[in-house]
């Protein structure tokens, strides 16, 4: 899979931790106001992730030579 996408390991573990702060929060406002956030905040979590995980990819594509 990482071959598939280019992220890495350190990649994968950051994209999940953005989701997971991001279902932590939306299920937090659930439990504390009883009604589940707006789509508006789903679709923003979901393209940070996008965003985070395209930089990572972007990032170990453009890695500089080794001794620099």
């Amino acid at each position: 899979m990482n071959e598939k996408y280019g992220l890495g390991v350190l990649g994968w573990l950051l994209v999940a931790t953005i989701l997971v702060v991001v279902v932590v929060d939306d299920a937090y406002t659930w439990l504390q106001q009883g009604t589940v956030p707006g789509l508006e905040f789903f679709a923003l979590g979901v393209a940070a992730v996008i965003v985070v995980a395209l930089g990572v990819r972007s990032m170990q594509a453009h890695r500089p030579p080794p001794g620099q």
